[in-house]
């Protein structure tokens, strides 16, 4: 991508080894100014390829709003809450990079001893997460707090979800969508012109978004990591599969829109019954092309929306599978770039078998990927070229193969879809009488 203060000009250039390519600059007169993509692929081209490109103005200081953080429990001993804190912790440390300091965070969770910032000498927990408590975070810790039109707020939670229904801890201690709403709409009240901003990572959380009992609004941004009737995934690193990828794009500066459609297509690569979804405009209709304005214009780099050196995550160019399977043998590759040359990569390929079901539709978060079937690859002539073997192809099918890797700073790639089909049936003649 190119910039141009005039046709014929000398161009302000910006590459980049991935899709994501990003161009800061001041407008040192007022007028036109031009962009000039081009695609590194030249095959790539025609009316059925497009750029997305987005233009968003930046503020000198962004101001830092408040944040209110929950880690719901839906019962004692969950194998899976190490999931919700590695997520809610993350969140912590994402504003926390941003200028949010301990007094405008205000973070529930059942283990009163996380420590997200590392700092021993602080208490970062607040309290518990109930409902009194989290009435109390929304309506009333939030006074007096300077929240308006130049400091937003953000509501952040993750736990396991019902339909109409957030776990805050265990099952007595839930929050339906009329009852949350109602607080917001207390909180807008009392600050009037805030922005808003509520992401919900559970199962089935869309359905505080649908239209018959939703917490949506006009420029309230709601995200709900799933659609009303599906489950939400943990990822291959102990997190969740969407909220992974968001928090990853907005700690790179990107936009909400931009770390949604990051998220949104990592959630679709990774597991493809699981669809995010985000509403701003209030009609409970989500990912409609009105609800993506609001949110290309809130992000950590915008003033008052939520209110560095770049890091860039690799990028798998493709992947392939075995052009034969021998003695249920094949090779699995891919070619996978990052922003430091010949830098570590973790590099995974998860197998999912032909005779693969997916999960019925639970409250529970569900993470699958320790009882699924592995392969590493390992780039070892540094060509950028991953390989690895895989000898479990022992179905006759097609298997989904999902490739991950990640980089030495904890950055995660897109992930990568390849198909791979084994055998074929054969039907012997049946002889009748």
């Amino acid at each position: 991508m190119e910039q141009f203060d005039r046709c014929g000009g000398a161009g302000q250039p910006n590459d980049s080894f991935n899709p994501n390519v990003r161009l800061t600059f001041k407008a040192i007169n007022t007028g036109d100014y031009y962009l000039k993509l081009t695609n590194q692929d030249p095959q790539k081209a025609g009316d059925k390829v497009a750029y997305q490109l987005s233009v968003q103005e930046l503020a000198n200081t962004p101001t830092p709003g408040l944040l209110v953080l929950v880690g719901g429990r839906l019962k004692a001993n969950d194998p899976l809450q190490p999931n919700i804190y590695k997520v809610t912790d993350a969140v912590y440390r994402l504003f926390a990079n941003y200028g949010y300091t301990a007094d405008r965070i205000y973070y529930l969770a059942s283990d009163l001893k996380l420590n997200p910032d590392n700092d021993p000498g602080t208490v970062d927990v607040n309290g518990l997460p109930n409902k009194e408590n989290l009435r109390y975070a929304l309506t009333e810790w939030t006074t007096g707090k300077g929240l308006g039109p130049a400091r937003a707020f953000t509501l952040y939670m993750m736990d396991h979800g019902d339909k109409d229904k957030f776990y805050l801890n265990t099952s007595s201690e839930t929050i339906d969508p009329d009852t949350l709403n109602g607080w917001l709409n207390t909180l807008e009240a009392a600050n009037p012109g805030v922005k808003v901003n509520v992401i919900l990572e559970a199962c089935l959380s869309g359905s505080f978004i649908v239209p018959d009992k939703s917490i949506s609004k006009a420029g309230r941004l709601v995200i709900a990591s799933t659609s009303a009737l599906n489950n939400a995934y943990g990822s291959i690193n102990g997190g969740a599969l969407f909220s992974d990828y968001f928090i990853q794009s907005l700690g790179r500066g990107a936009s909400v829109y931009n770390s949604f459609a990051e998220g949104r297509e990592s959630t679709r690569r990774g597991h493809a019954d699981q669809t995010p979804w985000l509403d701003s405009n209030g009609n409970g209709i989500p990912n409609e092309p009105a609800d993506f304005l609001e949110a290309q214009q809130r992000g950590f780099a915008y003033a008052g929306t939520f209110a560095a050196n770049e890091k860039l995550p690799p990028y798998i160019a493709w992947g392939n599978g075995p052009t034969t399977v021998v003695d249920r043998k094949g090779e699995l590759t891919a070619k996978i770039t990052d922003d430091v040359p010949n830098g570590k990569l973790t590099v995974k390929a998860i197998i999912y078998k032909p005779s693969y079901i997916t999960p019925t539709t639970t409250e529970s978060l569900v993470a699958e990927y320790d009882t699924l079937s592995k392969a590493i690859l390992e780039d070892s002539d540094k060509d950028n070229i991953y390989r690895g073997l895989y000898e479990g192809f022992n179905e006759m099918g097609t298997y989904r193969i999902v490739i991950y890797a990640e980089d030495e700073d904890g950055l995660q790639s897109r992930p990568q879809e390849i198909f791979v089909s084994t055998g074929t049936q054969v039907y012997l003649p049946i002889i009748v009488k």
